[in-house]
């Protein structure tokens, strides 16, 4: 497909891409509110757990500090406890997950025998951000379709690609309160 200034602005303009380009950015919004907010309550639990490397890691017992590194671990009862907690805390922390019991938490972290509730164990940042990332992909689809250019040529450099066609996307999309809506 021959792309010009013409058919670029076609899409740019075109419904489709717009109401993705405007679900991505609230998404990136959401996902960012999100993660603010669990890594004001995860970052001090986790520390305070008190992690350390594996004995074969590169720094054996050495504390970690940040739950993303969390695998460089291998106290796996001490993991659950903390997914435990973690879920207790996203609870209080207004996120719409149900409560386990005391059984449950202590057969999980025990056992390994997850309870029934489907939004166990599952962080509200990541969910978020994961949420985000299946739309930047359907951006990156949807543009490969509209002008030609293959996704896989994009994974080098999918993050220009993304902000060059939200930049693109604003100059036709406002912000209406928490939505984010094509200009009139």
């Amino acid at each position: 497909m021959e792309l010009n200034a013409p058919k670029l602005q076609a899409v740019i303009e075109s419904q489709e891409f717009l109401g993705i380009a405007s679900r991505l950015y609230e998404a990136m919004a959401l996902a960012k509110l999100i993660r603010q907010k669990v890594d004001a309550y995860e970052i001090p639990l986790f520390q305070s757990l008190g992690f350390k490397e594996d004995k074969h890691g590169d720094n054996p017992c050495t504390l970690i500090t940040d739950p993303k590194l969390a695998y460089l671990s291998d106290d796996d009862e001490l993991f659950r406890e903390f997914v435990v907690l973690s879920h207790k805390k996203h609870i209080e922390n207004g996120f719409d997950y149900k409560p386990i019991t005391d059984d449950e938490a202590t057969a999980y972290i025990l056992d390994d025998i997850a309870p029934s509730d489907p939004s166990f164990g599952k962080n509200p940042a990541l969910v978020a951000e994961y949420a985000q990332t299946q739309i930047e992909w359907l951006l990156l689809e949807y543009m490969e379709k509209a002008i030609g250019m293959p996704r896989w040529s994009l994974l080098k450099d999918r993050q220009k690609m993304l902000d060059l066609y939200l930049k693109m996307a604003s100059h036709h999309l406002e912000a209406k309160g928490d939505r984010v809506v094509v200009a009139a």
